[in-house]
């Protein structure tokens, strides 16, 4: 790997992690129940946004947590045959909910 594109994603961890804990989140997927795995058009659905990509921008998140281990997730093939990503609180995780242990 190149240096250089080492040093330029090092940030990318921490700015993503401050966005997610300001759009709550952790805290949406925590009131799902425990246990309980989300899809990304789930959560945007509750984000204060029109944006009709909210829900790719979700996913791109979750994702980067989820290759960290700070998410779990799984695959689930939809009733049109379309396979989506639902994510999933990790102990980890927990530190970063307002509404009960962390931030």
């Amino acid at each position: 790997m190149c240096p250089s594109y080492a040093f330029s994603n090092t940030y990318v961890f921490p700015m993503v992690l401050n966005a997610a804990i300001e759009l709550n989140l952790f805290d949406i997927m925590a009131e799902a129940g425990d246990g309980a795995y989300v899809s990304p058009s789930e959560i945007a659905s509750r984000l204060p946004t029109r944006n009709p990509n909210a829900a790719s921008l979700v996913d791109r998140m979750l994702r980067l947590f989820s290759s960290h281990s700070l998410l779990s997730f799984t695959l689930r093939t939809l009733e049109d045959g379309s396979v989506e990503r639902f994510y999933g609180l990790t102990p980890a995780s927990r530190f970063f909910l307002k509404s009960d242990v962390g931030v």
